[in-house]
């Protein structure tokens, strides 16, 4: 059962409100709510504005507190604003591109705020995502740097293109990045989400459809391959390369995304090819699941009742896990180290051993980070006697959420390979 607060947020990713819906929130609203855990949890899963728009509309939005309306507008706003100058830099590069006869996708948030959302200030975005065909990138590039886009990163851009799925660029006056894809995955991504061959990309933009975003022609992916690589996109969130066992920060936004593209599109998805897609990685289980759990959030069982019938159940004590795991946003304020996080993933002694001998004896240097010390003080030579007893703490507290570890580990094993 879903405590109030989250049955709000909930609300707040559906497209479409029946009456009861209206009422169902109105009720809620009439409930005595932490505020503040809703408003912290909407941040969290990036649904701020939807929530603002729910809010906004809803007849009994007086029983919300002035101060939280403020802050959840004020949300509202600057993402509106920060969308116009992203679609303004999009418009730039897409015109310079078309008039070079480049042809690339525009993925994700910018491809979804202008369309499927239909109101710019909807759809959080922090980048820009293109797909290129990889040939394309020797002429891709040097626009970008014609433009005053400058490369971003720890390592050269050869190296980028080399062993990477992306390189990023930005610019000195603004702080919107440019992330230049040629594929969606690389070699460090979770196994059974390492879909790298190119005869993806290749079967991809084959099937590209003409689209207009901010007045300027654009390419994006069919319906189908878009909802493809929004289940996709979902799933390696959960799973990070590094650190947490499972991660919910911006779930909702992304099951929002699905729904939402579900909608728009209709009968323009093909599901049998979205099954032979799904077949041919291995991950059929995956993108159903996903659907599933995505329709059941974000949206009126009534409104999805037919469809949910045509789709395939996918995992259901695996659905039944994640939903359970996406809604206890406990990993807001993670006590945990990412380290040791990360070795009990591989369920392995050893492994789990090695992260405490690292964790109890690191560098000079990563001690010093981690205490906030100066690395050239003496006194972070004291902090290898605070280590241990701040590990002994870590310990226990991983000893009272054994529970909900033992969870994230079946989620990251069956998600990741």
């Amino acid at each position: 059962m879903l405590s109030n607060e989250n049955q709000l947020l909930v609300y707040s990713t559906h497209v479409k409100l029946s009456s009861s819906s209206h009422q169902d929130i109105a009720r809620l609203l009439q409930q005595s709510l932490d505020w503040d855990e809703i408003v912290t949890a909407a941040s969290w899963y990036a649904v701020k504005p939807l929530l603002y728009q729910r809010l906004r509309e809803n007849t009994a939005n007086q029983l919300v507190p002035p101060m939280v309306m403020q802050q959840l507008k004020k949300a509202y706003d600057n993402i509106a604003v920060r969308n116009m100058y992203i679609y303004a830099t999009l418009t730039r590069l897409l015109s310079r591109f078309n008039q070079e006869g480049i042809k690339c996708i525009v993925l994700k948030g910018a491809m979804l705020a202008d369309t499927v959302y239909g109101d710019i200030g909807l759809r959080p975005m922090q980048d820009i995502d293109l797909l290129f065909n990889k040939e394309d990138l020797s002429r891709a590039i040097p626009i970008c740097l014609e433009l005053g886009y400058l490369h971003e990163g720890s390592k050269s851009p050869q190296l980028y293109l080399d062993s990477h799925h992306h390189i990023t660029y930005t610019h000195p006056d603004t702080d919107i990045p440019i992330e230049l894809h040629w594929h969606i995955a690389h070699d460090r991504h979770p196994q059974r989400l390492r879909l790298t061959d190119d005869v993806l990309i290749k079967q991809w933009f084959e099937r590209i459809r003409p689209v207009t975003l901010s007045k300027v022609e654009a390419w994006t992916l069919c319906p189908t391959d878009l909802l493809f690589h929004l289940c996709l996109h979902f799933l390696k969130h959960r799973v990070p390369v590094k650190g947490a066992l499972f991660e919910t920060s911006t779930a909702l936004l992304q099951l929002s995304d699905i729904v939402r593209t579900i909608h728009y599109y209709g009968d323009a998805i093909d599901w049998g090819d979205l099954r032979d897609q799904a077949d041919r990685y291995r991950i059929t289980d995956l993108i159903y699941t996903t659907i599933r759990i995505a329709l059941e959030v974000c949206g009126n069982k009534n409104d999805h009742s037919k469809l949910l019938l045509n789709i395939p159940e996918g995992s259901y004590r695996y659905k039944k896990l994640m939903y359970r795991r996406l809604m206890k946003h406990d990993d807001m304020k993670r006590p945990i180290p990412d380290e040791l996080l990360a070795s009990i993933s591989y369920a392995n002694l050893r492994s789990i051993l090695r992260a405490v001998v690292r964790w109890l004896l690191p560098a000079r240097k990563t001690l010093a980070k981690r205490y906030s010390v100066p690395e050239t003080a003496r006194r972070v030579y004291l902090y290898y006697l605070v280590n241990p007893y701040n590990l002994v703490i870590t310990i226990f507290l991983l000893m009272t959420q054994i529970p909900r570890l033992s969870a994230e580990t079946r989620l990251h094993k069956w998600i990741g390979g």
